[in-house]
C-alpha cells in the first residue's frame, strides 16, 4: 500500500460493509447523515486516535462496536500505513453510504502528505514476518479499495 511518488500527497479510499441492512438511509428527521473528517497526529498514537474518532462517529450513526468492528480494523490499518510510509499531514474521513445497493457501508478515506523517503521506526525495526499484512486485511474487509491518482501498487476492488 506504499506509494512511490514522494512529491504528491496520497489518498487511499475503501468502502467497508456494515452488517445489518441500510443503516444510513437518513438521520432522524430525514436529513442525510454527514461525513466526518479528523486531523490525526503523525506518530505512533495516530491509529488509536483514529479508532476512537471512528468509534464515536459510528456510535453517532447508530452503529455499535460489534457491527462496526471491520470499519475500525480498516481505519487502523490505513492510518498505520500512512504514519509508517508517508509524511504529514494525516487525515481520516468517514462517510456513510446507504441505499438499496450499498445495504449500509462506510467509505473510509485516509490522506497524507505523500510517500516518505524512509519507512517509519516500527517498520524499520521489525522483521519481514511481522509486517506486510495490511493490504490483505483491507482487501478482505473492504468492498471497494483503491488509490485515486495511482501509486506503487494502485488497486481497486469494487
Amino acid at each position: 500500500m506504499r506509494r512511490s511518488d514522494a512529491a504528491a500527497g496520497g489518498e487511499v479510499s475503501v468502502t467497508v460493509p456494515v452488517p445489518g441492512g441500510d443503516l444510513f438511509a437518513a438521520a432522524p428527521g430525514g436529513a442525510p447523515l454527514a461525513a466526518v473528517r479528523f486531523a490525526l497526529d503523525h506518530g505512533p498514537l495516530a491509529p488509536s486516535q483514529a479508532r476512537r474518532s471512528a468509534r464515536r462517529a459510528l456510535a453517532d450513526w447508530g452503529v455499535g462496536q460489534e457491527r462496526g468492528h471491520d470499519v475500525l480494523v480498516v481505519v487502523s490499518e490505513l492510518v498505520t500505513n500512512a504514519v509508517e510510509h508517508a509524511t504529514p499531514p494525516v487525515h481520516l474521513c468517514l462517510a456513510p453510504v446507504g441505499g438499496a445497493a450499498a445495504k449500509g457501508a462506510v467509505r473510509i478515506s485516509v490522506t497524507d502528505g505523500g510517500a516518505a523517503r524512509t519507512c517509519g521506526e516500527w517498520v524499520a525495526g521489525c522483521g519481514v514476518d511481522e509486517r506486510g499484512r495490511g493490504l490483505a486485511i483491507v482487501e478482505a474487509l473492504a468492498s471497494g479499495a483503491g488509490r485515486p491518482g495511482g501509486g506503487l501498487r494502485p488497486y481497486r476492488v469494487e
